[in-house]
């Protein structure tokens, strides 16, 4: 298989420095099964490596006969004896509680070789824009943003997992089992690490999306500053006494004092070939986002039903243990880590398309502007293009993931908890 290349040493492209950290960390979790070598030259190619597909293989098996086993070691005694499963509605609850995670677990890594082949064509396509706009810098420090955004995750996620383990051990299992035997704790352990698996797939996606994203924001820029440029030429060249110099680019625009100052300065190509240019690298990362729907579509799928099952089961749980308020705190904090996962998942896909929006926006703007005939026509071409590549990013083609999906999973939990709540009354 071709791997990734980067073919030019100098090139002005922070990608793989961004990509850095989530990639290290997807490794651990087998989300991550290729293998990066820089070569002294500058360039870089990564592959897929078969021992690291195979670790990813062996941990979903690990982790999936652990939690058989527990389940097991749970039910040997009779269901009446059981930690969790003492209860048909408890039983409901638990199957799609251990469903919800192990099925994102598995689709995660098992799919993470299919993901890389369409991945490394999103990082190559990256690497095009930032070679053909060297002078447009990222609107943020996306490895320092990596970093951060790791850490806010991971680490309050680890502190609650623990608490919650450890509550289970000296609160939760003493008080309302402890004439059972403690062991509930043991038995439901591998879903604790499951559950980071989706996590981190979250946050590779986020991640990735947030490239695509900035790269987006380049080509507006640009697009943006053509527009300046163009009033500036038209209102002010004269004044200056500029008459012989065609080209410019719009460096920086502030206001200082109510005056408008524009830094100005020449450039090396004309508007109808800046244009043509950008319709281009609006077309290549028209096709970054069809990678990035053909790699992560299932896993965000699978991703957003169980975060559907998970809002649906907690807060039926929070409402069922009120009375008990340590159990009540618990789900609690259950309830907030799925719905940050949801915004996690949700915002980085809603604000790319808001950016891609953008762009034709400027057209737009720009095509209401006077300009020489053949600057017109590479913008009637470029806005043929938005019309017929449109940017979204969806789970298998079945729905886009926006903010709509937040508004779509609230009504749906509220339909099916009002129903589960009325259940549990009339039993």
């Amino acid at each position: 298989m071709q791997g990734l290349q980067a073919r030019n040493p100098n090139m002005k492209s922070n990608m793989m420095r961004s990509l850095s950290p989530i990639m290290s960390l997807s490794k651990i979790f087998g989300l991550m099964p290729v293998k990066f070598t820089r070569h002294p030259n500058g360039p870089f190619t990564g592959n897929l490596y078969l021992p690291e597909i195979i670790y990813g293989i062996a941990l979903v098996l690990f982790g999936m006969a652990a939690q058989f086993w527990g389940l097991y070691r749970d039910l040997r005694d009779g269901w009446q004896k059981s930690s969790r499963l003492d209860s048909l509605t408890s039983i409901v609850i638990s199957s799609c509680d251990i469903l919800a995670t192990i099925g994102p677990f598995a689709a995660a890594i098992l799919f993470s070789p299919y993901r890389w082949a369409h991945l490394k064509k999103v990082i190559n396509e990256i690497i095009k824009v930032d070679e053909a706009l060297k002078d447009i810098e990222t609107s943020r420090d996306l490895h320092k943003f990596s970093i951060i955004l790791i850490l806010a995750s991971l680490v309050p996620t680890l502190i609650f997992l623990s608490a919650d383990f450890v509550m289970w051990v000296f609160w939760i299992e003493p008080k309302d089992w402890g004439g059972f035997g403690v062991k509930g704790h043991i038995n439901f352990l591998p879903l604790y690490f499951m559950k980071f698996v989706p996590l981190v797939m979250e946050l590779q996606t986020t991640i990735i999306i947030t490239s695509v994203n900035e790269r987006f924001d380049k080509i507006n820029t640009t697009l943006r500053n053509l527009i300046q440029v163009n009033t500036f030429n038209k209102y002010f060249r004269k004044d200056f006494a500029w008459e012989g110099e065609k080209k410019f680019t719009c460096l920086q625009t502030e206001y200082f004092d109510n005056l408008l100052i524009i830094i100005v300065a020449g450039v090396h190509d004309e508007p109808g070939d800046l244009i043509h240019k950008l319709t281009t690298l609006r077309s290549a990362m028209c096709d970054c986002v069809a990678s990035i729907n053909k790699a992560y579509g299932f896993t965000m799928l699978i991703i957003s039903w169980s975060l559907l099952l998970y809002l649906t089961i907690t807060p039926y749980l929070l409402l069922k243990y009120t009375m008990k308020w340590y159990m009540a705190v618990d789900q609690l904090c259950w309830l907030t880590l799925y719905a940050y996962s949801l915004v996690l998942l949700v915002q980085p896909c809603h604000s790319l398309i808001t950016k891609a929006k953008t762009t034709g926006e400027l057209v737009s703007r720009a095509l209401l502007q006077d300009w020489d005939s053949d600057v017109e026509i590479q913008l009637e071409i470029f806005s043929n293009l938005l019309l017929q590549k449109r940017v979204e990013i969806t789970a298998c083609g079945l729905f886009t993931i926006d903010r709509g999906l937040i508004a779509s999973i609230v009504g749906t939990v509220t339909t099916y908890l009002v129903i589960l709540v009325q259940s549990d009354d009339k039993n």
